[in-house]
Parts: structure tokens; C-alpha cells; sequence
């Protein structure tokens, strides 16, 4: 969260993937409300890995902990001065499906507006059509990647009010194909068909912060140099060169998905997502004098910061009138309330934070070494049901 706020993320939409336990899930809510960033916290019923090698979860995803502890939250919240609120998030569609559908209709008798879920073919989650197929698609899901979405899923979820979040660090590194936030870009008329029209109902994120950085606006520059060389390419293979670009892929376009468009998916639109009389004071203050930003920042605000700027660039962080970054460096926080025995100081300096992640590490690192990964990766293609004859090496 700290790093979110030094990347100028004021607000996000966390699919917690932490619930090891209460504890796990309780103290991840007060390291977000003690960071003082604003999130939705999606408490996430997750299949608890018991050893990799052999690879064996426990057999039930939902102990009596596990709700249990997801309704005392529900009742206890909202967190942190009312900038941590609670939302879930579920990818576990293979449970049966009325189960599935009182299990959501119990999260939104607790008042839950947002709910996560992940969509990506080539993990063989299609989450758009088992949600649909369960009446359960509404505008309460944003779909994280998307994966693979034809143009009759896109409909599907532009018809129902869902949204689908993008990230396209992971999915061009994981190559999960196109970030889909510009869909201009779908024009080849190949196997991706064309444009899927899902631009409206799209927003940006961040996925792993272990492998990509946790830079929103960084996302959008990297989505929309994609997607402008894939918008070109199709020309470019019939000897032609468009003389513009359409306005989906416009720097203002890729601005408005790392802000407002995100606002909007997460039913805070009428709070957050712009400066404007009446809206949460949550701003971010670029240095337009920098050595990145300089001249281009006072010839063309919004296209300095998409395509020049880096958090290093980023003078202030302001979230909900107070300022969580000055002079370029995060500042202390005070600890939440419902942490303080477990951490055992009323505040944290960012050093004392790092010092802490990089102990964690050893230690994971540690654990990791034990493990098989040859025996753990053919556990896990067999979970996922991953046709293996489709495998190639290269």
C-alpha cells in the first residue's frame, strides 16, 4: 500500500488473496488502514495450500472461520476514519452453483458494492459466462484481466454494468494477450476478432507487485504504447499508415482510466476520481520541473505525466485532506489501533517497514528452496486443467 501511495495511487481495489486465517485477514486491513491509502479490502475465500510437494490444499475453502469471520468484518467496518471499506472477491466457480449463488447473496445483504473475480482463458477461468449463468453478472464484478473476451462477452458485460479491470504488465509479460482497457487495438480480423468495444466498462490496475511495479500511470503509458503499435500494425500490413490516431487511444483516454474510469468500477465515482468541488480531497502533485517533466509538463500536462513521468516524479500524495508523501518521500504512519499488539510501536518509518520486508524474504526464500518445482508445476497444470498436448517447447 505504501508503495501504491509513492506511485500516486490514492484508492484500490485490493482482491486479498491473504486469507490464511482471521488474523491474516484482520491485520491486512489495518496495514491498509495504517498506510492511509483509501481501498476496497476483497476479502477473498481462498483454496489454503497445505504442502506443494506433494501438492495438497485443504479440503474445505469454506470453514466456519471463513464466512464467519468475512460477516464480523462486514459489521465491524468501515476502517480506517471510513477510508477502508469492505468488498469480496471469488474465483472459486467450481463449487455448485446454488451454493455460489447464496454465498453472493449473503455478501450483498452486508451492503458489499464490489466484488472481484478473475477472468483469463488460458487458466481456463470464464468467469464472465459462469457468472452470467448464475444471474449472478451485475455491477457489482469487476473482471481482473479478462484474459480471453469475445465480443459477445464484452456485450454480455457492458449489458449487465460489470467492469473489467486491466494490467497490462502481467498480461503482456504472462502473455495472456492484449490489455483489452484499449480496444481500439483489436482490428487484425484474425483469431482476436475485432474490436471488442469494452473501453467504456474498463478501468487499470496493478497485479503482482513480486514481478511488475505498483505504478498505475505506468500501466497505462505501457497498455497504450501497445495498443497504439497494434492499432497501427493492421495498417501497416496492407501498406498503409493512419493518418490519426482514433480518441481511445489518446493520452487523455489512458489518463481517464487510471483515474475516473477506475472511480467508476468501483461505485466511488461520485466521491473520488477528479478534482472538483463537493470530491474527497485526494490529489497527487507532480514536480513539472523535473528533469523528466520539465517543458513538457507546461506544453501538455495529462501527455507529461502518461508518457514522461515515474513516481520519482511525484512531489506530494494527498489522501482524504491529509498528506501521505511530501518532498518525495513517503512519511511515517500511525499505526492501526487494531495492530498495535502485533507490531508493537505506535508508528512506522518507511526504513523500519523495508527492513521488515526484506527479513520476510530470507525467510520465504528460505521455504521456497524446499520445494520441488518440477513436481509442483505438473500439480498445477493438473489442477488447473490445462491441456498439455498444447504445450510446446521453443
Amino acid at each position: 500500500m505504501l508503495e501504491g501511495i509513492a506511485s500516486g495511487t490514492t484508492t484500490v481495489v485490493d482482491h486479498a488473496h491473504i486469507t490464511q486465517s482471521p488474523e491474516h485477514a484482520r491485520l491486512a486491513i489495518s496495514a491498509t488502514a495504517s498506510s492511509g491509502i483509501r481501498s476496497v479490502f476483497c476479502y477473498t475465500p481462498i483454496m489454503r495450500v497445505k504442502h506443494f510437494n506433494s501438492l495438497e490444499f485443504h479440503p474445505n475453502p469454506f470453514e466456519d472461520w471463513v464466512m464467519q469471520t468475512f460477516n464480523e468484518l462486514a459489521d465491524e467496518g468501515p476502517f480506517g476514519e471510513g477510508r477502508v471499506t469492505l468488498g469480496f472477491a471469488f474465483d472459486l466457480f467450481f463449487l455448485p452453483g446454488e451454493m455460489v449463488k447464496g454465498l453472493f447473496a449473503g455478501v450483498k445483504a452486508k451492503g458489499v458494492k464490489t466484488i472481484t473475480v478473475h477472468g483469463s482463458g488460458a487458466l481456463n477461468l470464464p468467469a464472465i459466462n459462469s457468472l452470467n449463468d448464475l444471474d449472478l453478472l451485475d455491477e457489482h464484478i469487476i473482471v481482473s484481466h479478462g484474459g480471453t473476451v469475445k465480443r459477445a462477452d464484452a456485450e454480455l458485460l457492458k449489458s449487465k454494468g460489470a467492469h473489467l479491470s486491466s494490467t497490462p504488465s502481467t498480461e503482456l509479460q504472462c502473455a495472456m494477450g492484449r490489455p483489452y482497457c484499449f480496444d481500439a487495438a483489436f482490428l487484425d480480423g484474425g483469431s482476436s476478432g475485432d474490436s471488442i468495444g469494452v473501453q467504456s466498462h474498463a478501468s487499470l490496475g496493478v497485479d503482482c507487485h513480486s514481478c511488475t511495479a505498483g505504478s498505475i500511470v505506468s500501466e497505462a503509458r505501457l497498455g497504450l504504447q501497445n495498443a497504439r503499435n497494434f492499432f497501427n500494425e493492421y495498417y501497416l500490413k496492407q501498406d498503409k499508415v493512419p493518418r490519426a490516431l482514433p480518441e481511445s487511444l489518446s493520452v487523455e483516454a489512458a489518463f481517464n482510466l487510471a483515474t475516473i474510469k477506475g472511480a467508476q468500477a468501483a461505485h466511488l465515482d461520485d466521491q473520488i476520481g477528479r478534482v472538483a468541488e463537493g470530491y474527497r480531497a485526494d490529489l497527487v502533485i507532480f514536480d513539472a520541473l523535473s528533469p523528466s517533466m520539465v517543458a513538457g509538463a507546461q506544453h501538455d500536462p495529462v501527455a507529461a505525466i502518461i508518457m514522461n513521468s515515474s513516481p520519482g516524479d511525484i512531489d506530494t500524495v494527498i489522501v482524504d485532506g491529509v498528506v501521505r508523501k511530501r518532498n518525495g518521500k513517503v512519511l511515517s504512519v500511525t499505526v492501526d489501533a487494531a495492530a498495535k499488539k502485533a507490531i508493537g510501536k505506535e508508528t512506522l518509518e518507511w526504513g523500519t517497514v523495508a527492513k521488515e520486508i526484506v527479513a520476510s524474504r530470507e525467510k520465504m526464500q528460505s521455504e521456497i528452496e524446499k520445494i520441488d518445482f518440477e513436481e509442483a508445476l505438473a500439480s498445477m497444470l493438473q489442477m488447473w486443467h490445462i491441456d498439455t498436448s498444447k504445450l510446446v517447447d521453443v
